[in-house]
């Protein structure tokens, strides 16, 4: 069971999302909900800045730069503040982190004592790029221990959620997620498989229907055809339908991933609703 909770806070409107529902999550299971914002090494260090010191000169550079980091000093103490005011009102218990460093590396590093990890579907550069999803979540997606729930700009807790279940270890754990916060937050489950063979996904949603007997959740099972299981997916994710979706992450290899790109991160770059995704089997 998910008892404790690291949210990723970074002052935008997903990542704000993220923290509220990263707090309902927390009050609903019981858990601890941990706020982590990191001052970003690599904003101070990237070729932008060095830009400007190249052509402001040392000394004023170094002024700039001392000015760039109280700023960001005081955005951490804000977001400490409203982390904590809105924990409180929650009853949750929490603590705040604020770190130095490089974001994937210090979030992984909070993770790996934690069960879940929840961020926001882009970051404060979503208006510039809002084809992307924010770099920093995506590169969790890929390394992080523990499962990633990723949070678009409006985002709840289910009430009625799909699992997509493709028979894999990571669908499996998926599906393993998805029986206890469902089992938990007393809302029943829709598992879908998707394909062109219906007795190959007959007999996987026989699979899925096993697995979750022991779970307290009252699911349904269906099949939909289609080639493109990206597209058919992305379809059936509509707040009024479907409004949560456990998935297991990168189920292809590097390779293959880093050429056509993956199921994850076209669907988690596009979801309308928050998705969960399991990055370990």
């Amino acid at each position: 069971m998910i008892k404790h909770i690291v949210v990723g806070l970074d002052g935008s409107t997903c990542g704000a999302a993220a923290e509220q529902l990263a707090i309902q999550l927390a009050a609903k299971l019981g858990a601890c909900a941990r706020g982590v914002h990191i001052l970003d090494a690599a904003f101070l260090q990237g070729a932008f800045v060095s830009d400007i010191s190249g052509a402001m000169g040392f000394e004023p550079f170094l002024r700039l730069q001392a000015q760039v980091e109280q700023s960001l000093q005081e955005l951490g103490n804000l977001l400490k503040d409203r982390f904590t005011n809105f924990c409180e009102q929650a009853g949750v218990k929490h603590r705040f982190v604020l770190l130095h460093g490089g974001v994937v590396e210090k979030l992984c590093e909070e993770a790996q004592t934690a069960d879940l990890l929840v961020l926001g579907q882009k970051g404060v550069g979503a208006p510039q790029h809002p084809q992307f999803l924010g770099p920093n979540t995506g590169r969790l997606l890929r390394r992080c221990p523990v499962p990633v729930l990723i949070v678009p700009e409006h985002g709840s807790l289910p009430q009625k959620p799909l699992a997509a279940f493709d028979g894999s270890p990571k669908a499996f754990r998926a599906l393993h997620l998805a029986g206890e916060i469902c089992g938990a937050l007393a809302v029943p489950l829709k598992v879908v498989t998707l394909g062109t063979d219906e007795a190959a996904a007959s007999s996987l949603l026989e699979r899925a229907a096993s697995f979750l007997e022991p779970f307290a959740v009252k699911a349904s099972f269906s099949w939909e055809r289609g080639e493109a299981v990206e597209q058919v997916l992305l379809s059936m994710l509509d707040p009024a339908e479907h409004d949560f979706l456990f998935m297991g992450a990168h189920g292809h290899s590097r390779v293959i991933e880093t050429v056509l790109g993956s199921t994850t991160e076209y669907v988690t770059r596009r979801s309308p609703v928050p998705v969960l995704c399991a990055t370990r089997a």
